[in-house]
């Protein structure tokens, strides 16, 4: 394989890094888009049965509620601006952090979100 990679004109392996990193992007954003639907019908059950908010002990014998809800970032909307042809690989690339970190409902989302708006959306 190596020995055929190498025989590859440089614009080929290019054009396979292009394909590799568009395949990643539409396996995760229908994997998140899978969850969300899951998420929704999960909190529909729960509208019907009326559950309460997890609380747990605190220090001191204090009740706090967590936080943090599961699921809490899968209803993040990406803000997108359709531009003339498809979107940049680099856009891409920093579309699929932020669906994969989404998709593990890591508290890096903010942060990946606000990264995007002002490098691809409002660059200076």
């Amino acid at each position: 394989m190596i020995r055929i990679a190498m025989n590859r004109p440089p614009y080929a392996m290019v054009l396979w890094r292009h394909l590799a990193v568009k395949n990643s992007f539409i396996s995760l954003l229908i994997d998140v888009q899978n969850r969300q639907k899951a998420q929704r019908e999960l909190l529909r059950k729960r509208r019907k049965v009326r559950s309460t908010g997890s609380s747990t002990v605190g220090p001191g014998g204090q009740r706090t509620t967590s936080t943090h809800v599961p699921g809490t970032y899968l209803t993040t909307v990406i803000p997108y601006e359709k531009k003339a042809g498809s979107p940049s690989v680099e856009d891409l690339q920093i579309l699929t952090k932020i669906l994969h970190a989404m998709r593990d409902d890591s508290d890096k989302v903010p942060s990946l979100l606000t990264d995007y708006i002002l490098k691809v959306l409002c660059p200076t």
